[in-house]
């Protein structure tokens, strides 16, 4: 009984199979002389369509923003509200500057959306001005001393409320680095004190305060 054709042994013991061409599909699942994009022969799209389609929207542009019209932040009939929430930038702007800053460039590139300012700190310089932002409250003014004793301006943050309110103590204000001359920090390692921050929070508990926050 002899082997179909095409499977008969050939030199080196090897069998040769023979595909149909049915067998060649591209990855389209056509065969290949139906295959546009094969280019062996077939019928072929023209070049201006064998391109990539693309959703309408400008280079660049993410899927949120693709057909938004200029000054607007998402699709018609949605309102978009932006949260602004930075910290202060050290030797540059307050946490409160900032967040201005940034409502002033929101409102000029989306003047439909509806901002929300709300500066933050993580407790060091610009405490009281965040809560004083956020809050009210009256700064009581007082002068104690610095880390190496000499006089510092300072203030406590006072916020009425139930049993006497809340009085806010910023730390910073009279130990913090920028009080300290370069030259003068290791000794002020030292030979340094933090009488002052108890004379402020003793202006706190004067402020007739039932809590203090430091």
């Amino acid at each position: 009984m002899g082997l179909p054709p095409g499977l008969g042994p050939r030199a080196g013991g090897h069998r040769r199979r023979r595909v149909h061409p049915v067998h060649l599909r591209a990855p389209g699942g056509l065969p290949r002389g139906e295959d546009p994009r094969h280019r062996g022969g077939g019928p072929r799209l023209p070049r201006a369509q064998r391109g990539r389609v693309r959703a309408p929207g400008r280079a660049g542009e993410g899927r949120a923003g693709r057909g938004a019209p200029a000054g607007q932040a998402g699709p018609p009939g949605l309102s978009v509200r932006v949260l602004l929430a930075p910290d202060r930038l050290s030797g540059a702007l307050t946490a409160v500057a900032a967040a201005r800053a940034l409502a002033r460039g929101w409102a000029e590139g989306a003047p439909d959306v509806d901002l929300a300012e709300a500066p933050m700190s993580d407790g060091a310089a610009g405490l009281l001005d965040v809560v004083a932002a956020a809050r009210g409250g009256t700064l009581v003014p007082a002068t104690v001393p610095g880390p190496l004793g000499e006089p510092v301006p300072a203030a406590v943050l006072h916020v009425p409320g139930a049993g006497g309110g809340t009085a806010y103590v910023e730390a910073d204000q009279v130990l913090g680095r920028h009080l300290v001359a370069e030259p003068d920090r290791r000794a002020a390692a030292t030979a340094g004190t933090s009488a002052g921050l108890g004379e402020l929070l003793a202006a706190a508990v004067r402020t007739g305060a039932g809590r203090v926050v430091v």
